[in-house]
């Protein structure tokens, strides 16, 4: 089985856990993601950049208490906002890389990274956004799909989840992997399915105010 294949499977089956356990088991999400930190901790980041060591407890663990804060304070609105817009924007633009693919963005640290992947990306979240705001779910704030400060955040989002990918594949480049580790079929490590998130969910957190309105409603 190919790597595509095996993330073609194992992909939905990470979204569906992940998203019903911040719906319906705050306690299941909140202690899986305290297993992953302890994996990533104890398995992975040894292994990665040991020049990098002493930032373990802004990257990756300040992150992952920021997801578990969100969670345990009624924020769980705002953890689907960070890890579905962090999951489209990945797969968005791994299969727009992979379908369109030519011209490489940082070859030197990741080969795989195209400006079609990226935009591929970004112009999906963009879309899924502006119909999101369109369907009238979103806050009555969000008044117009011209309001421009509303349709920064998925922009931001986009560039915050290319950047927290980039900047795994640098460690990892300085260390000499292929992936963080093994324990997800077709997409590597915990850290390689998290490098994302960890970057979005500053973001989301800074200015939760703002968008919980946008969010809930």
């Amino acid at each position: 089985m190919n790597e595509f294949s095996k993330r073609a499977i194992s992909g939905p089956l990470i979204i569906l856990w992940t998203f019903s356990t911040i719906v319906y088991s705050s306690e299941l999400f909140i202690a899986t993601m305290a297993l992953c930190l302890i994996i990533i901790l104890v398995f992975e980041w040894p292994k990665l950049a040991k020049q990098y060591q002493s930032l373990f407890f802004i990257y990756p663990v300040m992150p992952f208490f920021l997801i578990i804060y969100l969670q345990t304070v009624g924020c769980a609105s705002l953890n689907l906002l960070t890890f579905g817009a962090s999951f489209l924007f990945d797969s968005s633009s791994y299969a727009f890389g992979k379908l369109f693919g030519k011209h490489k963005i940082v070859p030197s640290i990741s080969p795989g990274k195209t400006v079609e992947g990226c935009l591929g990306g970004c112009l999906t979240l963009l879309i899924t956004y502006s119909v999101y705001i369109k369907s009238g779910t979103a806050a009555t704030t969000v008044s117009s799909l011209l309001n421009m400060r509303s349709f920064l955040i998925p922009v931001i989002i986009s560039f915050l989840a290319f950047f927290g990918d980039l900047f795994e594949s640098y460690l990892k480049r300085k260390s000499g992997l292929k992936d963080s580790g093994t324990l997800l079929p077709g997409h590597g490590g915990l850290l390689d399915r998290f490098d994302s998130i960890l970057f979005v969910v500053v973001f989301v957190f800074l200015f939760r105010n703002y968008l919980i309105t946008i969010v809930q409603g």
